[in-house]
């Protein structure tokens, strides 16, 4: 008798958790089908590096870099030894503060003591077009990322970019 006692005390306390737990349940598959998707966690780490950039320009023009795109000399690109391709990169010349920002599409520069070739166009904005080489801090963020580089600078290796870019 005691037994048959304790047997539905038991199965009624499981009863309840179970019903507990399938209205719990059911609210929150409702609530989670109307949100938004939650963003996966990011994870990046910043490099820099400092040294000697140099630039090339109308002897490349339409070859085709180390990922495969034509180099344009007037795209904001740049060629980095091991940065990966399409990373967006800060280039700040520290002789004058001009910075500019570059998408690697290319591998170089193989001459020592540099760290960075830049496009005509990122040379020209930095300020080192006549003098041909400057000392410059390269930012970079390596990793997972939700957001895309800005318009003008997706144009550099994506000539449909550029027009859209203009708009």
């Amino acid at each position: 008798m005691r037994l048959r006692h304790i047997l539905k005390v038991l199965f009624g306390a499981i009863s309840v958790f179970s019903l507990l737990l399938i209205v719990v349940a059911g609210s929150n598959a409702h609530s989670l089908a109307n949100a938004s998707p939650t963003p996966r966690p990011l994870r990046s780490r910043r490099i820099e590096e400092t040294g000697i950039a140099s630039w090339y320009g109308p002897a490349f023009a339409g070859r085709r870099t180390a990922s495969g795109a034509p180099f344009r000399q007037q795209a904001f690109t740049a060629a980095h030894l091991w940065l990966p391709f399409s990373t967006l990169v800060r280039v700040t010349n520290l002789a004058n503060g001009r910075s500019v920002d570059v998408i690697v599409n290319d591998r170089g520069p193989y001459r020592e003591g540099r760290i960075i070739d830049l496009s005509e166009a990122a040379a020209e904005a930095l300020g080192m077009i006549r003098s041909g080489l400057a000392k410059v801090l390269v930012t970079a963020r390596v990793g997972r990322f939700e957001k895309t580089p800005p318009r003008a600078q997706a144009s550099a290796l994506h000539p449909a970019g550029e027009a859209a870019a203009k708009r």
